[in-house]
């Protein structure tokens, strides 16, 4: 081939190169405007800045930590916004606490999420220590066993709802702090226990191009880390976006009103007891927060630049051909 139909072949390259990319960018952008505005719904029910949120779709695997007397989970099922084999269960208190704390409740509602098909219920499961508390293991050779303990490898959202110590703390600076603290040790363990996820399922696809430097819709786009809590004092100065900010550089992907009606059957208790708050639970104003990476667009750009790589290479042995 002359030296005039080389150059005339690698400026076609380029020209199609630069429309690829553009067509690129405008799908990254469709794409995260998909994903982020205001009427998406989950559950059925739009999460619009004055509407109630339900966090979860139908279809997404969850992950419930700090259940109580586990209404939340039983009405989750029962009002058929989460189908049963995706929802994963858990308690801090063993089940004897359970059984002490929330006598004859607590057993009845887990009899009814066991008669609903929930099979994966958990006791004793600590959000600043997840993986350890879920026996869940960082050995490649265990991969079955976590599998058997999530039911796959893949967690769309953990969610806590309202979140507390429960020490009965006076000093309402203290109270701040500790409460602080347990909220950005669930945000790390929850992205712990995601990295971990990722990993196991590299490992179980036999990829071997290292986790961090392999991007794929799959490993990011539903990865996310949520919460309820009260409005007003002292949650307020909780300051729960800079915490996620801070601690695992999230952002709130989106957030709305927690509609005590949306969710029937489910009874905020006191972390210590049966016993309602100092004010009736369902008469406070409350908020669900979803936080997500911020930096999926990046990471969308990246799995069309890897894409776009592959169909390059293509071209390339095609033309060798």
């Amino acid at each position: 081939m002359s030296k005039k139909g080389r150059l005339a072949r690698r400026v076609r390259k380029k020209v199609r190169r630069q429309e690829l990319e553009k067509r690129n960018r405008k799908k990254v952008a469709r794409e995260y405007r998909r994903r982020n505005k205001d009427g998406d719904t989950y559950g059925g029910i739009e999460s619009g800045p004055h509407k109630p949120l339900i966090p979860f779709k139908n279809s997404d695997k969850v992950l419930l930590i700090g259940e109580g007397d586990f209404s939340f989970a039983l009405s989750a099922v029962e009002m058929k916004y989460i189908q049963p084999e995706n929802l994963i269960a858990t308690s801090f208190d063993t089940i004897e606490e359970l059984n002490e704390k929330y006598p004859d409740v607590a057993k009845e509602n887990i009899t009814k999420l066991q008669n609903l098909h929930v099979t994966k219920i958990y006791h004793g499961v600590d959000c600043t220590n997840l993986i350890k508390t879920l026996k869940l293991s960082d050995n490649p050779k265990k991969l079955g066993k976590n599998k058997h303990v999530i039911g796959g490898l893949k967690i769309d959202l953990i969610l806590f709802n309202f979140p507390h110590v429960g020490r009965g703390i006076k000093d309402h600076d203290r109270n701040i702090r500790v409460n602080q603290q347990l909220i950005v040790d669930y945000f790390k363990n929850g992205r712990k226990l995601y990295d971990l996820l990722r990993i196991n399922r590299r490992a179980e696809t036999g990829d071997k191009k290292k986790e961090h430097q392999k991007f794929t819709r799959d490993n990011f786009s539903t990865e996310r880390i949520g919460l309820s809590m009260f409005l007003g004092e002292p949650y307020d100065s909780w300051e729960v976006k800079k915490l996620a900010k801070y601690a695992i550089g999230y952002q709130v992907a989106r957030s709305g009103n927690f509609d005590w009606e949306t969710f029937k059957g489910y009874h905020h208790r006191k972390t210590a007891s049966m016993h309602d708050t100092t004010k009736v639970a369902s008469e406070r104003k409350a908020r669900i927060f979803v936080f997500q990476s911020p930096n999926i667009p990046i990471l969308l750009e990246k799995v069309m630049e890897e894409d776009r790589r592959d169909n390059s290479s293509d071209d390339d042995l095609d033309e060798m051909d």
